[in-house]
This record gives C-alpha cells, structure tokens and sequence, in this order.
C-alpha cells in the first residue's frame, strides 16, 4: 500500500513515523528499518529524535533514494553492475575524450565557438563543457527519459515536436537554436552510450532511463527480490515523476510510507505564479498584435488557437491562491500534483498555527491557501519572528548570525544550540568563515557549539583538503603561514620526517628568519629577503656559524639552528625545496593520462604512504 502523510509539522511526520515502528515491529528484528532521506544532515537529525522519543535508534538504514533504487535495479535486473556507468564523474571523463573528435562537425559550432577562445584555456574549459553536459544528461535520465529513448531510436525530430508545442508562434529563432542544441547533444549521447558498450563489452547499455522501463515491466509481473518488508520516505521535498513510479509499483508488494511536509492543507497543485500570470497576459497581447500585422495563422487556426487560450489558459480561471506559496513553492507544487496523480492512500496531520506574531501570520495564511489581502497582517511591537539582514559579505552574514544568536541565548535562557538550525544554499562557501567566527578562536563569552553537516569530503577530510591545497601551488604566493599549514597535515609532517613537537620550534626559526612570502631569493631582478630561500639559507649557515661570527655570502646565520638542530633544518629545508620543484611542474599543462601519473608522483612526494612503525613494547 502506498500512504501519504500530509503535514506542515516535521516534527509531527516523526511522532507519527515512530509510532508506526512501535505498534508495528517487523516479522524479521533483524531486519533494517529503511528510511530514504535526501541527505546525511536529515538522517542524523531523524536518528536523534527517534532515540529522544524511543530511548534508542538502531538497526536504521537511510539510503538516498537513487542509490536504493539503483539497489532495486541490481537486484532483480540481469547483468547489472553495482557502479553506474552513467553516472555524472563517468560520464564527464567520457565526454572529455569524445567532444573533440565531433567539433568538426556543423551542428557543434556552439561548443567549437566557446572552446576555441583561450587556447591556454581550453583543456580547462573542456573539463567545464564536459561537466555541464553530464550533469545535463544525469538530469535527463530522471527527469526526461523519454527524451534518451528518443535520442537512442533516431527521433530526434519528436523532441523538436515537442519542445515546438510549448512555445510561442513567433519565436523562429529561439526554436532554430533549440533544435541545433537537441541534434548535438543527440549526436554526442549516442556516442556516449556506444563508447560505454565498446569499455564495457555489453550489448545493452545501462542507464536509469532504460534500466526503469525495464523494472517497470518486471514489476508487473512477479514480486521483486530483496524488497525491504516496508519502506519510509522522510524529509525529502520533492521527487522525479520516475522515482514514484518505481515507488508506487512496489508499494504492492511492500508498504510504501512517503512523509510530504506540506505547508498547506488546501490542494494547491494548479495555483499559479503572479508572475507568470502577468507574462502570460502580456505574450497573449504579443500574439495578438502579430496576428494581425502578419498573419502567421489561418483563420481556422486562429479559432482553434483561441478555443484552447479559453479553456487552458483563461486568465480568470487561473488561480493565483497564496502569492508567497505560489511564488516559492513551485517545486513542492509540482510534487503535490504528481502525488495526487498516484492516487495514494492520503492521511493529514496538519497543526493549525494561531497568528501570533508576523512569522506565524504568514504561515497561518500559507496553510488555509489565504489570496494576500485577505486578513490584514499585524504588526507587533519588537516583533523578530521574521527579519531580514543585508550584508555586505558572507562573512559579515556569519558575524550577524553569530551576534543574532548570541542574542537569542541572552533573552531565552531555556534555548539550547541543538534548538537551532542554521540553512545555507552553499555550505561549502560558508564552511571556512563559520569555522573562522564561531570556531575554537572565538571570544571565550561568544563560544556557541556547533556541527556542519552535508558538506563535501574535501572540507572534512584533513587529508583530501591538504592534497588538493597542494594543486593549488601554482597560484601560491607561499607566504609563511599557507606553507606552514601543510605541516599541521600529519600525512605530509610524517613524509619529511618531522615530529608535531617540532612545528614550534620551525614557527620560531621562520619568525626569527623574516619569513614572509615568495620562494625565491632573486626573483624578477630584486632581492627578496623575507622569500623562504633566504630564510633557509639563514637557518643553514647558522648551524655552523653563530650570529656573532657576521654576515658570510650575504646571509647571517641564525642562532637558534646552531648544533643538534640541523638535522630538523634539513627536513624543513628539502620539504620547501619539494614544494619549489611542484611548484615549477605545475606550471605546465598536461593531457588526462599525464595528470594521471603526476597526481600518483605528486601524493608519493608529499603523502606517507607506508603505515606509521609502531614502537617496540617491552614487558
């Protein structure tokens, strides 16, 4: 059975999620619970409250749901493999090794035009053409299907056709670029597909496009193998009409429970964007006066064009409903349609919400699908419900947030971090100035703990982060502290040799050297005594000659380097001179298989490879 819980309460689908857990256990205890979420920040916060409601959460699984149903794919589909070949990275390179052999070609010369500007640029700008284009296909083989079998079969035309349907009669020019646009990338994704068969050595290709018809049509017929005993959709906003599908195909075999946080509990499925109205308005006027200064249309045509603007497009029959919703929630709009299309087992839970302040006004509003006007909205004194900052930068938006926040703990002494959540359409661009403002450098009096959730693996992994930092190294201006940091990086402190104890004792010798930036000693004609070799060269000499002993070949020794020390400036010394090697290296440009081999040099120069020796133990 397939059931939908419609509520404008997250916190109510969870009560509701775990009550069903508890009246009804699964016949296997060994069995995982199966809940999809769109991402790991949802499935941390979802496992916190089951345990805060039940007093443990475990034995949970929480997949996305492409990855499950790329499971389901495995599963119960001959010859299918647990990677995806046709998955965005895969694609990527593919189309980086394809695109050049077709540029030749008319129906390119869009893509010829963009790469062919910057010849310095272009293996760069390849790269960036080939990942567009592969996130474009991965967009097409969920969201348009139809389109892939089209492309694959030869009918290119029908898309045209289709895409011809939607616009307006007189737009010849956008229409030419569009169906350029759908040759080439036609062109380019029978290639792909033709170059997967020949690397992998199968006859059929396996997309999600093909490889969900084909689920499709064995679900019909008999119960699919490894199917979970029930399965719970949670917290995700929106999914692809082909995902549904899939969901409500097993939902015979399997209890299907979808949670849809659903601000209204009106059907609002057909309301429409203000905007969009007035747009529609003004390209009906458009319309008309090019009917009439050059008719395009028959008469007859004219008829059936205008019976069809009365019953689809009448402006009156249009509903607006909420202007915020309609504005803002196209997305969710469009989802509540494709549910109701289901025709699911439907439960609201919806909380209904007293308009005290502006916040809960607007959401009043929102949930009874009230058209704006309806109910004035009241203004309370000190009311900060809803207020908006402008900020000349992210970090000043991260400073306010941290002083809006500390206000907060000021005022309501019974709100604690774990009450707040912080939402950012970026997190990677905000990671650095978050961990900067609210992290361990922070006033002792403005401390607030916090977790940052759903960014990617190179923010998070000291290792990765370090690595790619060391890519960068062309565009380095080596300036104490940015080299310094490589150090912190245990896997590089271990290559050279160097002890965490001695990063202190380095820090002081580069302070007292006038480290500063720069490398070199004697670049561009001047003399750079802050560079790092003229820091070096002063850490050197002095681990045979003191201060006192004077200038020799135009450096002075460094006391603090004198004696037993030397060996430490030995390994920081051939550590930066690794770095000046890379540094000059990757001022060339080098084709996929060239990169290849340096990345493997570039991680043995600077990585430890080998396990850390444990120390002997003696009993």
């Amino acid at each position: 059975m397939f059931t939908v819980y419609h509520s404008n309460q997250l916190e109510v689908q969870k009560s509701i999620l775990v009550e069903l857990i508890q009246r009804q256990p699964l016949s296997n205890s060994l069995q995982s619970e199966i809940v999809l979420v769109q991402s790991p920040g949802m499935a941390q916060w979802l496992q916190l409250q089951i345990a805060e409601q039940k007093g443990i959460a475990a034995n949970f699984a929480f997949p996305m749901p492409a990855s499950f149903i790329w499971q389901l794919y495995a599963d119960n589909l001959p010859d299918v493999s647990q990677s995806n070949q046709f998955n965005k990275n895969a694609m990527m390179w593919r189309l980086i090794r394809l695109i050049p052999a077709y540029l030749h070609q008319p129906d390119f010369q869009p893509l010829r035009h963009y790469l062919a500007h910057s010849a310095q640029s272009e293996q760069f700008k390849l790269y960036q053409l080939a990942g567009k284009i592969a996130d474009l296909f991965d967009q097409y083989l969920v969201y348009r299907p139809d389109w892939i079998s089209a492309w694959e079969e030869h009918r290119d035309v029908e898309i045209c056709q289709q895409i011809e349907s939607q616009l307006s009669v007189d737009n010849d020019r956008l229409l030419a670029q569009i169906q350029q646009n759908i040759t080439w990338q036609g062109v380019l994704w029978r290639a792909l597909v033709q170059m997967v068969k020949t690397d992998t050595g199968l006859d059929l290709v396996q997309h999600r496009a093909h490889l969900h018809r084909l689920l499709l049509e064995k679900l019909r017929e008999n119960r699919p193998l490894f199917l979970p005993e029930r399965l719970f959709i949670f917290g995700i906003p929106a999914l692809p009409k082909a995902y549904l599908e899939i969901f409500q195909a097993i939902s015979q075999y399997c209890d299907v429970h979808l949670f849809f946080n659903n601000p209204c509990e009106e059907y609002w499925g057909d309301i429409v964007d203000p905007t969009f109205v007035e747009k529609l308005a003004l390209r009906r006027r458009t319309d008309y006066r090019n009917q009439r200064e050059k008719p395009l249309l028959s008469a007859e045509q004219v008829e059936f064009v205008q019976q069809q603007w009365d019953v689809t497009y009448d402006q009156e029959k249009l509903q607006v409903g909420n202007p915020l919703l309609a504005s803002w929630g196209k997305l969710g709009r469009d989802f509540s349609y494709l549910l109701t299309q289901l025709e699911p087992q439907e439960i609201s839970a919806y909380v209904e919400i007293a308009p005290r302040n502006l916040l809960s006004q607007l959401q009043h509003q929102i949930l009874h699908l009230m058209p704006s006007g309806t109910e004035p909205l009241n203004y309370v004194e000190n009311d900060r419900s809803l207020t908006f900052h402008s900020c000349h930068s992210v970090m000043r938006e991260v400073e306010t947030l941290q002083d809006y926040l500390l206000h907060l703990f000021q005022t309501d002494p019974n709100l604690t971090p774990k009450d707040i959540i912080v939402m950012v359409a970026d997190i990677d661009k905000y990671t650095p100035y978050i961990q900067a403002i609210f992290g361990q450098n922070s006033a002792p009096n403005s401390a607030i703990p916090f977790s940052i959730s759903d960014n990617k693996l190179s923010e998070n992994d000291v290792l990765i982060a370090g690595f790619l930092a060391l890519l960068q190294l062309k565009e380095s201006t080596f300036s104490a502290e940015d080299v310094l940091a490589f150090l912190d990086i245990p896997a590089i402190r271990e290559r050279f040799a160097i002890e965490l104890q001695d990063l202190a004792q380095i820090r002081d010798w580069v302070k007292n050297a006038g480290v500063r930036f720069g490398l070199e000693k004697n670049a561009d004609g001047e003399t750079n005594y802050n560079s790092w070799q003229a820091g070096l060269e002063r850490m050197l000499l002095g681990y045979a000659l003191r201060e006192e002993n004077g200038i020799w070949q135009d450096s002075l020794g460094l006391d603090n380097s004198f004696g037993l020390k030397g060996q430490l400036v030995g390994r920081l010394s051939e550590f930066i001179e690794r770095l000046f090697a890379w540094y000059q290296t990757l001022q060339h440009s080098f084709n996929i298989t060239q990169w290849q081999q340096y990345l493997t040099a570039l991680a043995d120069d600077f990585l430890r490879s080998q396990p850390k020796p444990m120390k002997p133990c003696f009993i």
